[in-house]
């Protein structure tokens, strides 16, 4: 769900009542992906997600403007990818800061990275123009630097490796296959 990449309309669920009061009403503020948000606090609240493999959901499609088509009536596409973006920022900041002050964030950092490649791809004009300032951008990309930091170690250790056994008189296959 973090990462952004599924879609179940929100009509696809039932929840009971209790679920709901523990969850919270929608947001208002929204004005995009209010039903992601609202699926990731109930993820967060510990609503349990039971399939219902034989259920059916009808989703219809109307003609004219559809509400995925960025910007509404009045409003440039430009626009409506801005508040686009920010909805979806806002909505993993949200479980970015709940999972971080709970210590539970290190297992979804793959998931949260795989969302920000899908939002760097989706809405590339907005950060360039934008550049919008996130605690979560800062762990992402620090991760991210971390990455490449262990990727050169290794390399590091993989060329001091060749180098050696290259000053022993070369490689032979027996070395390369003991290469890591």
């Amino acid at each position: 769900m973090i990462q952004g990449t599924w879609f179940v309309p929100i009509h696809g669920y039932l929840f009971t009542r209790r679920a709901i009061d523990q969850i919270g009403p929608w947001n208002p503020i929204l004005t995009s992906q209010e039903d992601d948000e609202l699926l990731l606090r109930a993820a967060l609240a510990g609503v349990p997600f039971l399939p219902a493999p034989d259920a059916r959901v009808y989703y219809c499609q109307h003609s004219g403007v559809r509400r995925a088509t960025p910007g509404k009536l009045g409003e440039t596409i430009s626009q409506g990818l801005e508040k686009r973006m920010y909805a979806d920022l806002t909505i993993r900041e949200s479980v970015f800061e709940a999972l971080a002050e709970s210590g539970g964030l290190e297992p979804f950092h793959v998931a949260f990275s795989l969302w920000y490649m899908r939002l760097r791809k989706r809405y590339s004009s907005c950060l360039v123009r934008l550049n919008p300032k996130s605690e979560l951008f800062n762990w992402l990309n620090a991760l991210e630097a971390d990455k490449h930091d262990d990727i050169k170690r290794h390399a590091v250790d993989f060329d001091m490796q060749v180098s050696g056994l290259a000053n022993k008189g070369g490689l032979s296959e027996h070395d390369v296959a003991q290469l890591p």
